[in-house]
């Protein structure tokens, strides 16, 4: 039995939520391949994949973010799926470049205040410590009291 077998986040910038998350599906067409006289490797080439089509979606934590399913079939789609994905970057760009400022109300002030130990990595503040408000970089959010380093690590992803 381990001394210590209490599990431990040591990684707090995976802490919170991306700013969004993209997840995409591909469509192919397989037609048999007719000749393999070229194939010099030892596995016998059966099809090729022909892209034809894609679908995705964009989740947030943030409404503003999130987008419906987009769907899209065409011999062109490769191209179509990448200016697309060029598209959703400059809409996340500005999040990622743009720090809302931090909004605390009169409670979040006096937590920030009494807090004793931090808000990301749960270790208690010691003398000497530098004591940040974390905050949603996006919406301005009070998060809680953190030690400076997890502040700093736990930037945007």
């Amino acid at each position: 039995m381990p001394e210590d077998d209490i599990l431990k986040f040591k990684n707090v910038q995976y802490r919170f939520p991306n700013i969004a998350t993209i997840y995409a599906d591909w469509e192919a067409i397989q037609p048999r391949v007719e000749s393999t006289a070229n194939n010099t490797s030892s596995t016998k080439l059966l099809t090729t994949h022909i892209p034809c089509g894609f679908g995705y979606n964009v989740v947030s934590p943030y409404p503003e973010l999130c987008r419906s399913v987009r769907v899209y079939r065409g011999e062109d789609c490769v191209e179509k799926f990448l200016d697309a994905m060029d598209l959703e970057y400059e809409r996340f760009r500005p999040y990622f470049y743009n720090v809302t400022p931090i909004k605390m109300t009169v409670v979040d002030k006096i937590n920030h205040r009494n807090a004793k130990s931090c808000s990301m990595c749960l270790k208690p503040f010691v003398v000497g410590d530098i004591v940040c408000a974390d905050h949603d970089h996006v919406n301005g959010d009070y998060r809680g009291a953190a030690h400076r380093k997890c502040n700093l690590d736990a930037k945007l992803q």
